[in-house]
């Protein structure tokens, strides 16, 4: 076991210093900008693919530090997910890697380190990896955030045929499912809204859409944007239900997910409890 902990400690040493070769210099300047949602879409699947639990992940996104090495740009930002006693961890950093596509949008991360939730304190420096989040320029993660701005995503009123009461709405902000994520959630391109975010005690979280699910049609009608999804919920009956098909991760094999069709009924009368 001594023998197991000193490798580890070998590796996670020559981690944080290959990978700060380059990093901030003090005085240096830099610049910063928000993940677009098609970026938070591609990311958040890949970063969930790596975890244990893949669909218990919550994800809180740093603005990104615009500093590009070699290729790739640093990133830190906060994820959350479930230990195997089944309970939630609590938010801790996670570094990677973030690599563009040829329109340079940020489409692909390797998630190189996550930080374990109760690390001992080290009496020398007790940074994480010596400090390679706030070297790179991810220092106060109060910025972090678990979407993106509502001008980039649709937050869905309940009935859009009239002006919803405050407060009812499906709760979600969602994206046409990005072309570089369809590959990996199995799907055709073009196919389904990507679930970003599900807003606690909401009318969607109550019925089980969960982020990253896929609502592939709401009442037997496609919804490949949110513009579809609009029509549909204009098109049904004050307080009546909603049936929607989602694409869901139901399993795991060979580390993998593993996703499969879902129905849930969506109960739109109910107002969502307003946060005090």
């Amino acid at each position: 076991m001594k023998a197991n902990r000193v490798g580890c400690l070998a590796v996670v040493l020559t981690l944080a210093s290959c990978a700060q070769q380059g990093a901030l210099r003090s005085g240096e300047t830099f610049t910063t900008r928000e993940l677009t949602a098609e970026e938070i879409g591609s990311l958040s699947v890949i970063i969930a693919e790596g975890l244990k639990d893949p669909d218990s992940a919550h994800i809180k996104w740093m603005p990104v530090v615009l500093r590009e090495r070699d290729g790739i740009t640093d990133y830190c930002g906060l994820i959350n997910g479930k230990n195997s006693f089944g309970g939630y961890t609590g938010y801790t950093r996670f570094y990677g890697q973030l690599i563009k596509d040829n329109a340079g949008r940020f489409t692909r991360i390797v998630v190189r380190a996550i930080e374990e939730p109760n690390r001992e304190f080290n009496i020398f420096d007790n940074r994480w990896l010596n400090g390679i989040c706030e070297n790179y320029g991810y220092i106060n993660f109060a910025f972090a955030h678990s979407g993106v701005a509502a001008s980039e995503t649709e937050a869905v009123p309940a009935t859009a045929a009239a002006p919803a009461p405050k407060g009812q709405t499906l709760g979600i902000k969602m994206v046409s499912t990005p072309p570089a994520v369809a590959p990996q959630l199995q799907l055709d391109e073009g196919r389904g809204l990507l679930v970003l975010v599900v807003e606690k005690d909401g009318s969607a979280e109550k019925a089980g859409i969960r982020q990253g699910d896929v609502i592939l049609e709401c009442n037997y009608r496609p919804t490949n944007t949110p513009a579809e999804i609009h029509a549909v919920l204009a098109a049904a009956q004050q307080n009546a239900p909603v049936n929607c098909k989602l694409w869901s991760v139901s399993g795991a094999k060979d580390n993998k997910p593993v996703y499969s069709e879902k129905i849930v009924t969506i109960a739109l009368g109910a107002p969502r409890a307003e946060a005090k």
